[in-house]
């Protein structure tokens, strides 16, 4: 009876250590699905984090590891994995890509200096993964979570939801340039 007792607490317990933290979680979760308050937390996770890289920054060296990553993510990544780097193109900048291979291996490249400036910005076009994200929240997201979007309707421009969309989640949408495009206050 203990052995079966000590057995099932030793796997209670180890399956708590086992699961992922939260801060791994929210990378890999889009949404958050049915949990009340889950969508709010996981934004202020989010600005914190933000807080915490225009606060440290750094512009990689053409030799280091972070910029040998850029080179290849220009000349052959873009090409070969075009779902990797959301609304870049081969001419898109240094930083630009170093912002995006920040923000799915932090370990490989620190945030660039200049990933917050108010002069790079990108209208998404179709085949681009936030092309498809706005696609689906126009579509559904909009009737299904409407506190997700809030000022917009279904018949909003595709900028207006991107504008929207980068303002929670950067690494989702770039920063719209259409100028129409200001960004709605969640």
């Amino acid at each position: 009876m203990w052995t079966l007792c000590l057995s099932f607490l030793a796997t209670t317990i180890g399956s708590f250590v086992a699961e992922e933290p939260p801060a791994k979680a929210l990378v890999a979760d889009d949404e958050c699905g049915v949990q009340d308050g889950c969508a709010l937390n996981a934004l202020q996770r989010r600005g914190a984090a933000m807080v915490d890289e225009l606060v440290s920054c750094e512009t990689a060296s053409a030799n280091s590891h972070c910029g040998r990553a850029i080179h290849w993510a220009k000349t052959h990544g873009i090409h070969q994995h075009p779902r990797w780097y959301p609304g870049l193109t081969s001419q898109s900048s240094d930083a630009e890509f170093q912002s995006v291979i920040h923000h799915s291996k932090p370990s490989d490249c620190p945030m660039p200096c200049t990933a917050h400036e108010e002069s790079s910005c990108h209208d998404t076009k179709p085949g681009e993964s936030c092309f498809n994200d706005i696609g689906w929240a126009k579509a559904k997201g909009i009737h299904e979570h409407p506190d997700w979007y809030p000022g917009l309707t279904s018949s909003s421009s595709v900028s207006e939801f991107q504008a929207q969309v980068h303002a929670k989640r950067p690494d989702k949408c770039p920063k719209p340039c259409e100028k129409a495009a200001a960004p709605v206050t969640p």
